[in-house]
């Protein structure tokens, strides 16, 4: 170290530090086991960067499928006025607008979960989605105007905008014997594991031991019904 004049302009650099905001929605409490954590970036992110970010963390934008899991996330993760730009527009997570689906519109057809999970709950800001600009297609928390509330609201904001600074990560624990990726082990993964049975072929190798046979179709039993 060194002491220096404070009026000085002469660093080129300096080092923030950032509390790290984690947590687990524990399964005692009635929660998914899933972890949930708040990233801040102070120079801007876009959706897209985040989403690549989030899946080099080894989790991916948080998934909010439900009023308890929404609540739970928000209240410790989302709930300061500090993480909304211009006082309004806040952290992102994994909701976006698929414009290939079936059911795609403007502004509200369409949307879904970056993992996938069934699109049956919402919590829009009223007048919300918009496809403000005719280029929103992913989600955000949002606050309520005019007030400036802090209720949880969610707004379709521009995937390409990096005025938001932070999204959430979700991390989910491995689902086991999920060989079709459907978030529920049943009997479609159990025909899968027969179907492949004395290959190699890793998607339905549960136990990755390079041979399908009988351990990946216990593995695939003992862990029967829904994903943690």
């Amino acid at each position: 170290w060194n002491d220096w004049a404070a009026t000085s302009s002469a660093p080129v650099a300096f080092i923030v530090e950032y509390p790290i905001r984690s947590i687990t929605w524990e399964l005692d409490d009635g929660g998914n086991g899933h972890g949930y954590e708040l990233v801040v970036v102070p120079e801007g992110v876009t959706w897209h960067e985040a989403s690549d970010m989030a899946l080099q963390m080894g989790g991916h934008l948080a998934t909010l499928t439900s009023y308890e899991e929404h609540n739970f996330v928000f209240e410790r993760l989302a709930n300061d006025a500090t993480l909304y730009i211009d006082g309004f527009w806040g952290p992102l997570f994994g909701a976006y607008q698929d414009e290939t689906a079936d059911d795609y519109s403007e502004p509200d057809g369409g949307w879904r979960w970056v993992t996938g999970e069934p699109w049956d709950w919402t919590n829009w800001l009223p007048g919300q989605p918009d496809n403000g600009d005719g280029i929103e297609s992913v989600g955000q928390f949002v606050i309520q105007p005019p007030n400036g509330d802090l209720l949880g609201h969610w707004n379709d904001w521009a995937a390409t905008s990096s005025a938001p600074v932070a999204f959430i990560v979700e991390y989910t624990p491995p689902c086991i014997g999920n060989v079709n990726d459907d978030f529920e082990i049943n009997i479609s993964d159990l025909l899968t594991v027969i179907a492949f049975w004395g290959s190699d072929d890793p998607i339905a190798d549960v136990n990755n031991d390079g041979t399908i046979d009988v351990g990946d179709l216990l593995l695939v039993i003992a862990n029967w019904g829904p994903c943690p």
